[in-house]
């Protein structure tokens, strides 16, 4: 008999979506080791032993919101404390805390059909938000809280949950994604992420929109984590840019560093020929804007190097008093001051 060796296929899409899965599905729980062992038929048996350094969070956790905590304040006294997620990290988001104030696992129940499948011929599981009935049994593993702690925890989160119309019956609703702006889609952040549109309004000044990254509003800002004495090593520092002072800044740079006005002309009037409502003249002269919290690069299409963009600085908080410096080798094409506000080009 003769065997050859043939080189194995590259996993598909679904295989590796299946892989990825089943490593989740493996994932040690907060507040547990997950330990298995190999029994004599070749079965495997599966055993949560407690973790009594992530068991003191969980115990914490509950602790806190029965005494009146909310989610976000869970966390930052987490994060002040220095207490680890079950990956170790540092960071907790307020869903995290959510999912461990819901599980039951954690009283010493064991909750059966989260999801299903509705039909068995496309194989895709959904969220179980009543539509068929949940099965629990009592599980072999220790508890952490008792299990009126949680159903106390229940209790109260469904005292403070707002109700949707279509939560128990018919198709559930869905989030509208915001719609795109043209400094949300130019403004890139030094930490990576992307700037969130916000609307920014006070008494003292007229609403207006600003952009924030989204890194510090998903850890909370700079300022605020210092305020509260929560640790800041790997906060975005960033700054939240109202709309006004990018309208300025661009306004500064078209009037006075592009030089080559034949094509800035013909490039402009062709978008305006053939324009659409999520296109904006600016998005024709900028590739994008690097924003760090000391100042702006702006990336152009025209005049120079793309690699060595204009860097803009401000000063001032007000419209009426904020200035501008650029910092660039490109030739102006006209004068124009740099103190004041500008009206937008946006198209």
């Amino acid at each position: 008999m003769v065997f050859s060796l043939v080189e194995a296929p590259a996993p598909s899409p679904g295989e590796q979506y299946l892989f990825w899965y089943a490593a989740l599905r493996t994932a040690a729980i907060l507040g547990y080791d997950r330990v298995e062992q190999l029994l004599p038929d070749k079965s495997k048996e599966v055993d949560f032993l407690i973790n009594p350094e992530q068991a003191e969070t969980v115990r914490m956790i509950y602790d806190m919101y029965l005494m009146g905590y909310g989610l976000v304040k869970i966390k930052d006294e987490l994060e002040r404390r220095g207490r680890k997620t079950s990956q170790g990290m540092d960071k907790w988001f307020p869903t995290v805390i959510s999912h461990v104030l819901k599980n039951s696992f954690y009283c010493g129940i064991m909750t059966y059909h989260k999801e299903f499948t509705p039909d068995y011929l496309k194989q895709k599981k959904i969220k179980n938000y009543g539509q068929i009935e949940l099965t629990q049994t009592k599980g072999k593993h220790e508890p952490i809280v008792t299990v009126e702690e949680y159903e106390r925890v229940q209790h109260i989160m469904a005292q403070r949950r707002t109700e949707c119309r279509n939560l128990n019956e018919g198709p559930r609703s869905k989030g509208k994604k915001p719609k795109a702006t043209v400094w949300g889609k130019l403004l890139i952040c030094e930490c990576g992420h992307t700037f969130n549109m916000r609307k920014w309004d006070r008494p003292d000044r007229q609403p207006g929109n600003a952009y924030q990254c989204y890194s510090s509003l998903r850890t909370g800002s700079y300022k605020s984590r210092l305020k509260k004495g929560l640790p800041v090593d790997g906060i975005c520092q960033s700054p939240m840019i109202p709309e006004w002072r990018l309208q300025m800044m661009a306004n500064l740079i078209f009037r006075k560093y592009l030089s080559e006005k034949d094509k800035v002309l013909a490039l402009a009037n062709s978008i305006l020929e053939n324009y659409h409502e999520d296109e904006s003249v600016i998005e024709a002269f900028v590739v994008k804007i690097a924003v760090s919290k000391d100042g702006f690069d702006w990336y152009l299409r025209f005049d120079g190097d793309p690699d060595k963009p204009l860097h803009c600085e401000l000063k001032g908080k007000r419209k009426t008093n904020t200035k501008i410096m650029v910092a660039g080798d490109l030739s102006p094409a006209m004068d124009s001051s740099t103190t004041g506000c500008y009206q937008g080009l946006i198209a």
